[in-house]
């Protein structure tokens, strides 16, 4: 059964109008809470598994190495139990945060296009999607405006440069993301010898504490991993939407929607199976990335491009 949409106007509007609906921003504010539940449970579990050994290493320079190796099997027992647990949750809510933001952007290309969101396959339902906006609490003010404005495009390249962008994003995100770790894993292996120098560790001393601190780094080469494993995915996907763009001006409509509707579902795949970027990464790129969008949207918008022929499919 054909859903009507949540967003009610009475004339169609252009996407960078239609974000800023209500309904929207509160579907936008429950995704960003999600995508936080799923980083503190990954945080945790990196406390657990990673952090909790670092920290009994160090430990066991100033106490009883027996009491420290009891502790260190509890913890390794303990994260052992817990690990899959905390995985099935990570994985769930993340998830639940990636069909938010598939059911928010079907809509809004929906609208735009005149289509109906079931021709883009399986999304949340309208009932689902507004307990799920019902469920988020706080303010929406700092979220509005995440698509920059192409509202002078045609309804296909309105759509086309929404996904662009969220492909841009999520690239640089995570690039960032894999200099950050590298840095982490120079500093980490740096402080690990200015400490072995400071007491005075032999050799056979510097090894047996660094054996403590394996899934530390067997943590981190398997994050620089997933996360070069997500980069060169979002390569290949910026290279599929680039050969859509430069054959757009050749398609009809049909073969146009089918194009973005492919590409859209590929999107979501890539959400389900992104590692999660930690918020203070986000935050610090934010601004900088969003005016870079906008200036991009400012530069398409004023070349003068023929405009695909506005019909009804």
């Amino acid at each position: 059964m054909e859903e009507t949409s949540l967003i009610m106007s009475s004339r169609r509007k252009s996407i960078y109008t239609m974000q800023n609906e209500e309904i929207i921003l509160k579907c936008l504010l429950a995704q960003h809470q999600l995508y936080n539940k799923a980083k503190k449970w990954s945080c945790l579990q990196l406390a657990i598994i990673v952090i909790l050994p670092v920290i009994t290493s160090i430990l066991s320079l100033y106490s009883d190495i027996a009491f420290i190796a009891t502790i260190f099997g509890i913890v390794t027992l303990v994260s052992f139990l817990m690990e899959p647990v905390v995985n099935k949750h990570i994985t769930h809510t993340k998830t639940r945060a990636a069909s938010i933001q598939e059911y928010i952007d079907v809509t809004l290309f929906s609208q735009v296009l005149g289509c109906d969101t079931i021709e883009w396959g399986d999304i949340l339902s309208n009932s689902d999607a507004l307990r799920e906006a019902n469920s988020a609490n706080g303010d929406t003010s700092d979220i509005k405006n995440w698509y920059s404005d192409y509202s002078n495009q045609n309804k296909f390249s309105q759509v086309f440069h929404c996904q662009k962008q969220n492909i841009c994003w999520d690239k640089d995100l995570k690039q960032n993301c894999v200099y950050s770790v590298c840095i982490l894993i120079f500093f980490l292996f740096l402080i690990f010898v200015i400490f072995s120098a400071y007491n005075n560790l032999d050799f056979c001393r510097m090894i047996s504490i660094l054996v403590w601190f394996v899934p530390l780094i067997n943590h981190l080469i398997h994050l620089h991993l997933d996360l070069s494993g997500n980069i060169h995915a979002l390569e290949k996907l910026k290279e599929l939407h680039d050969s859509i763009e430069n054959d757009s001006q050749n398609c009809d409509n049909e073969i146009a929607f089918f194009k973005l509707r492919n590409f859209q579902q590929a999107i979501q795949q890539n959400r389900e199976k992104g590692v999660l970027i930690p918020g203070w990464i986000y935050q610090y790129h934010k601004t900088f990335f969003q005016k870079r969008e906008d200036k991009t949207a400012r530069d398409v918008c004023s070349q003068t491009k023929p405009k695909r022929k506005e019909s009804k499919r």
